[in-house]
Formats: C-alpha cells, structure tokens, sequence
C-alpha cells in the first residue's frame, strides 16, 4: 500500500539523497532549501510497503485555490515499477482534498518520460520558458484543472 507522509527534519538526508539521485546537479535543490520547506510541512514522503520510494515538495495557495508541485521524485532503485504514477495521483489527490482546483509544475524540456506523464493525467504546456533551469536548460510550465 502506498501512502504519503509529512517529513521531519529527520527525514532530511534521505530526502536530499534521493533529489541528488533523481536530479542534474544544475537543477537540485540545497539541503538548505529542503530544510526550510520541510520545516514548513511542504514535503512529503511517499511510502509503499513500508519503504520510503520517493518524495514530493508541494506548494499551495488557499486565497487562489492553486497548487504547484515543486519537486516530485522516485529513488533510482524503485523506478521502472509505476511508482512515479502512484505519487502523482496521490498528489493530485492531496490538493483536491485540500481545495486546490488548479495545479502548475515546471519540468524540463528533455524530460520526455515526465512529459508524457503529465500530459497522462490532464496537464497541459502552457509556457515555454527559456533558461528556466540553470546551463541554458529550458523548461515547460505545465497546468492541471484539477475539476
């Protein structure tokens, strides 16, 4: 069974190991800023069977009703299993029950699999943003009416 869990600070080094996996070094995240969000309850661990696969850091707005994904991430070992679907629903899930109607992310460029994803469960590209990511990496702006 998988579920989602509110990370601790505790959880901090497991989170940073799996963003440095998952992630070019140009684009992760410091421990530093995983720190704050964490701090903030904005991470989330992903759970199946016990085991944390991954994590997500989400981001919402009340006052807009919108929700943005910041970072969504399945360790490199349990890849390849449909994990990074499972948490993407259960995301989606999440912002729906806490009154989100919209959800944006960016993504890269490249990043085809993800892409095709999103596109799998209602996002759509509504930019295109150029150098978004560092070493002149471009990125999508992808939405999700969540309704």
């Amino acid at each position: 069974m998988e579920t989602l869990q509110t990370a601790g600070l505790q959880d901090l080094d497991s989170i940073f190991r799996i963003e440095q996996d998952s992630f070019p070094a140009h684009v992760v995240y410091a421990k530093k800023e995983i720190q704050k969000a964490i701090r903030e309850d904005k991470v989330l661990f992903f759970m199946a069977d016990g085991e944390c696969v991954g994590y997500t850091w989400l981001e919402f707005s009340p006052q807009d009703h919108s929700s943005y994904i910041e970072s969504i991430a399945i360790a490199p070992a349990h890849r390849g299993k449909g994990l990074g679907e499972k948490l993407l629903l259960k995301v989606l899930d999440h912002f729906r029950e806490h009154g989100a109607e919209y959800c944006y992310l960016h993504v890269s460029s490249h990043n085809k699999q993800a892409v095709n994803l999103y596109k799998k469960h209602g996002f759509i590209k509504i930019d295109y943003i150029e150098n978004f990511y560092a070493q002149h990496e471009h990125a999508y702006l992808m939405e999700n009416k969540l309704y």
